[in-house]
């Protein structure tokens, strides 16, 4: 699993792409990578989920919105955070074949950025 970084101050849109290999391209990219776990022609389908859990174990209090499938891809927005917590993302979507892919990527929400 891969960690990116923001701002509690900063709303950003994320993607978990299900289609790339990683690392992502530093801390403050905006995709996880899950590894090649589509087939060729298969894509992701219908409404994705999203959980988040904290790992000081206390509620979340990430805000996600815009949360859409394409092609290979979950894309989501996220805002607030709190400094120095990181949080654990787990997304979920259905394929083209009937299928469910679930991924996962760290988020540290950071007054301090890399």
């Amino acid at each position: 699993m891969y960690t990116l970084s923001k701002h509690p101050s900063e709303t950003l849109a994320y993607v978990m792409d299900f289609a790339a290999d990683g690392p992502p391209a530093g801390a403050r990219a905006s995709t996880w990578p899950q590894g090649h776990l589509l087939a060729a022609g298969e894509s992701l389908s219908g409404v994705p989920t999203i959980g988040v859990r904290r790992d000081d174990g206390q509620a979340s209090d990430l805000t996600l919105t815009n949360t859409s499938t394409s092609g290979s891809q979950i894309l989501f927005t996220v805002a607030g955070g709190q400094d120095g917590v990181t949080y654990i993302l787990t997304a979920q979507a259905s394929t083209s074949s009937g299928e469910t892919r679930v991924g996962e990527g760290a988020l540290v929400v950071s007054l301090t950025l890399p």
